[in-house]
């Protein structure tokens, strides 16, 4: 052994490996065999037997994707993919664990039905019936999408963190909403690797908040109202 170098001891077969290593093991085994997909569903929510009725949609899509974005939060997509229609209705956010790239909803899922079903999902929590669009006697609530993303983001001691943000505006016969009105939905999960799991718990938790603060909104149509998230 050249003198001034210590000397290292390599693991002995069927040694055990150390915790730290099993969870990178299992990280990278997790990550390899995933591509961005994720699935949210959420409860479509007790429907209430009395009350005014709604009608939600149309939904328009109006987020406005970037080819490069230099904040994690700024919807982003590939320049040879940004003008596909189906791959922006299924675009919900980017990952940067890995080699990165997009978070996907399946095939025959969009943004605009996420937001369709969370909208649905807050109007009968706050004891509205929701009907078929254009169904007689039901209010008309036509919903912009003007924000909806997923991201991560690891912080200076290492750990990372994974946020979802919805910014949608509303415009009903129904106050605050005549004039068009926001609501919005955020969700930070700061426990938990990046996983299908992680991502969709992140985005379910920022649907569930909208339907949350448009409960809020209705009950409350002339209080303040702020929206939390970037």
């Amino acid at each position: 052994m050249p003198p001034g170098r210590s000397q290292q001891r390599l693991p002995l077969p069927g040694a055990p490996l150390s915790r730290r290593t099993l969870l990178l093991a299992l990280c990278l085994g997790a990550c390899a065999g995933w591509r961005g997909e994720i699935d949210p569903r959420l409860a479509p929510g007790e429907a209430p037997e009395t009350g005014p009725a709604v009608a939600v949609g149309p939904v328009r899509d109006l987020r406005d994707f970037r080819s490069r974005s230099f904040t994690q939060y700024t919807p982003s997509l590939h320049f040879s993919r940004r003008d596909e229609p189906g791959i922006r209705a299924r675009t919900v956010g980017r990952r940067r664990e890995g080699r990165g790239g997009n978070l996907l909803l399946p095939e025959g899922r969009s943004a605009a039905a996420l937001v369709t079903e969370a909208l649905e999902a807050g109007f009968r929590r706050a004891g509205f019936r929701v009907a078929a669009p254009g169904a007689p006697g039901a209010v008309a609530v036509e919903a912009e999408i003007l924000g909806l993303w997923t991201w991560n983001r690891t912080r200076w001691y290492g750990r990372q963190r994974f946020e979802s943000w919805l910014r949608v505006r509303l415009h009903a016969d129904v106050p605050p909403f005549r004039d068009g009105g926001l609501v919005c939905g955020y969700q930070v999960l700061a426990r938990g690797g990046p996983s299908a799991a992680v991502w969709t718990r992140a985005l379910e938790g920022a649907l569930a908040d909208l339907g949350t603060d448009l409960g809020r909104r209705l009950h409350a149509p002339g209080a303040a109202h702020w929206c939390i998230g970037p």
